[in-house]
């Protein structure tokens, strides 16, 4: 009878209905196993706010990811030969500095072929690589975060054809907005210390602008970027 008493008042705790954490049991009521607060304890951790942190804001810590990038090229250079709008692959990890304030490092690849019959090439690639050094600022709720910013980029490319190759590194800034939605992928009371917290769903719009105001020369990767990926909050 007891066991079947304790098994009632344990589903009860963990529906939120019953006597609030950490307070004592009413008279006649038995006092609660280590099992017993155990469970309680995940119970009420998922239902607080930040989860698995105790209150602590569920945005601060590392995070990585990786993201899909669609890029609309504006140079006729590049535009003629290889299109306008091309998919790149892009990783990145960032810091939480302060609350609000944050660090991070994105690094993309993508790889073009020349278009059939817009040269007189029959054969040619263009690769580049922006990497891109970013201050971020961010605000938001427990459910998704708003954050904008920027930083310097350095893009790496390197054209090759019939004739021979080129290579070179542009300098340019990058300018972003973007939104990371909360998921449930990832259970506040199951994450161990220093395991991943949380995944999130991320969408955002940047710009990454080299030869402004006309200085510079050759290729201009300029580009108005659009991505989506999935964040791992640690």
């Amino acid at each position: 009878m007891r066991h079947l008493v304790r098994t009632v008042l344990t589903a009860i705790t963990l529906a939120g209905l019953g006597p609030a954490r950490g307070h004592p049991a009413r008279a006649g009521e038995p006092e609660a196993s280590p099992a017993d607060r155990a469970l309680a304890e995940a119970a009420a951790t998922d239902r607080a706010p930040g989860g698995a942190t105790g209150g602590r804001d569920a945005e601060q810590g590392f995070r990585a990811g990786l993201r899909l990038v669609g890029e609309q090229w504006q140079d006729p250079a590049l535009v003629r030969p290889y299109g306008a709008a091309r998919l790149m692959a892009a990783g990145f990890a960032g810091l939480d500095l302060t609350r609000r304030l944050g660090a991070e490092i994105e690094a993309g690849y993508l790889r073009n072929t020349l278009r059939p019959g817009v040269t007189d090439f029959y054969d040619g690639t263009f690769v580049a690589s922006p990497v891109s050094f970013l201050a971020l600022a961010r605000t938001g709720g427990p459910n998704a975060v708003l954050y904008a910013g920027g930083g310097p980029v350095l893009t790496v490319f390197t054209a090759t054809d019939e004739v021979g190759t080129v290579t070179g590194t542009k300098v340019g800034y990058d300018l972003r907005a973007g939104a990371r939605i909360h998921t449930d992928l990832v259970q506040p009371s199951l994450v161990q210390e220093g395991g991943v917290r949380g995944v999130d769903f991320e969408i955002l719009l940047s710009r990454r602008q080299h030869q402004a105001f006309g200085v510079g020369q050759g290729f201009n990767l300029s580009a108005w970027r659009l991505a989506v990926g999935l964040v791992a909050r640690m």
